[in-house]
């Protein structure tokens, strides 16, 4: 499905980051983190008894995961003003997972400077889609005006694309 785009590294167009494979530490520590103890997530037999192969990752880790995609911009100062997702599969532990992302138009909205949008998947190693989203970045707290310049430019470079 994925493994075939083409990610411009000088871009935010389209960009993929491969996390680490899901461990048994990470479900572990989000269950406390969200108090969301239900033993599917945690306990091998538990998930089978349930029908399942084994632990599955909770459904807002994979959200947490595809969030990552915009650490680097959040350090800086600029904040998901929104940000949705679909499950579509399960995560089981020993998954590893790729977050694309890709910046997008919002049709809806007028030109804002400090708004950008964005489509997010999340995909295991066998190419299977597990969530797929959107968010919406908001710079309006940057400093850096590089930063939010190169945002700028990489719009103008999809209302181009979009044109043709």
């Amino acid at each position: 499905m994925h493994n075939n785009r083409t990610v411009r590294n000088d871009s935010l167009l389209e960009k993929e980051i491969h996390l680490p494979p899901v461990t048994q530490e990470q479900l572990i520590q989000y269950a406390g983190a969200s108090t969301d103890f239900n033993p599917i997530h945690t306990i091998e037999k538990r998930a089978q008894e349930f029908g399942l192969p084994g632990v599955i990752a909770h459904g807002m880790l994979t959200m947490a995961f595809m969030g990552k995609a915009f650490s680097p911009f959040v350090e800086k100062g600029a904040f998901l003003q929104d940000f949705h997702s679909r499950f579509k599969a399960k995560v089981f532990e020993g998954d590893s997972i790729t977050i694309w992302t890709e910046q997008t138009l919002d049709p809806g909205s007028k030109k804002d400077e400090t708004l950008f949008h964005f489509k997010i998947s999340a995909v295991n190693q066998h190419g299977k889609e597990v969530a797929e989203g959107s968010a919406s970045l908001n710079l309006s707290c940057v400093k850096d005006k590089e930063l939010i310049s190169f945002f700028i430019e990489q719009e103008d470079i999809l209302c181009q694309t979009e044109k043709k």
